[in-house]
């Protein structure tokens, strides 16, 4: 059985169960957070955005909706691999792509051939280019069921997801449906040694983000300024504001922008 920690926590003591060190593996469609205008094409990355669990395949399923945008496939479909992959082993990999019937997704196999060779980011797994169409509109792509990481032929849980939200148009005049306040995640949760909080902005302005712990004390600042609309990513590694690793337990991230307040709940396991 994994070790146990115990948390108090007002009162309350929580039984946790360690578990190993960033456990499974984040995968983040970036920019998170995308305006581009009614024809326009752009570019979204398949990110690894922290160390966590290393793995030398996977398998990855991205949806979005036709209507809306179109896939672009490169006229060489290896340019869509990423450096993440290419230089943990130049010279030996399986790639295969293919795009749904529909034209609703894309599916890319990607393995790493080189013996013993794995890797665990961050970096860029694969590189994918739209075009919007000639409309208005608010509208996702997605990391859909399906995708899934291996090492070695084995599952690589959990997984960590964040889909990219496509502003088509705006500030051409057009009305377009903005979330009421920002999400804030955090990947992976529970974790050790760091994790990664991410949230789009709904607009430019002042924004702060801090780290509390259970009794309300300011444990660190991870980011704080004017800041542009959009998404962003802040990554904590378990430290105070003077670089001294705290203990075990429950902290709340809090988010203050020109508008309101977000927050979540984070496990840090030692």
């Amino acid at each position: 059985m994994p070790p146990r920690i115990t948390v108090r926590l007002a009162g309350v003591v929580l039984i946790l169960l360690a578990t190993p060190a960033l456990a499974g593996v984040s995968l983040f469609l970036t920019p998170g957070d995308l305006t581009v205008g009614p024809g326009d094409s752009f570019l979204i990355e398949l990110t690894v955005p922290v160390a966590a669990d290393s793995f030398n395949g996977y398998d990855a399923v991205i949806g979005y909706d036709p209507a809306l945008v179109s896939f672009l496939e490169e006229a060489n479909v290896a340019d869509q691999e990423g450096p993440l992959m290419v230089d943990a082993c130049p010279s030996l990999r399986f790639h295969r792509f293919s795009i749904a019937a529909d034209s609703t997704s894309v599916t890319i196999n990607h393995v790493l051939m080189c013996a013993g060779v794995k890797i665990a980011g961050p970096g860029v797994l694969y590189r994918l280019r739209f075009r919007a169409k000639d409309t208005l509109a608010l509208t996702r792509i997605r990391v859909l069921d399906g995708t899934q990481f291996y090492d070695e032929g084995l599952y690589v849980n959990p997984l960590h997801s964040h889909d990219a939200l496509i502003h088509i148009g705006a500030g051409t005049g057009a009305a377009l449906p903005t979330p009421p306040h920002p999400r804030l995640r955090a990947a992976p949760n529970p974790f050790n040694p760091r994790t990664v909080l991410s949230f789009a902005l709904p607009v430019s302005g002042w924004a702060e983000l801090r780290i509390y712990a259970a009794n309300g004390r300011l444990v660190r600042v991870l980011d704080e300024g004017f800041r542009p609309g959009g998404f962003r990513t802040a990554q904590w590694d378990g430290t105070d504001g003077r670089g001294r690793a705290v203990g075990s337990g429950c902290y709340t991230a809090r988010l203050r922008w020109q508008g309101g307040i977000a927050s979540t709940r984070l496990v840090l396991l030692r």
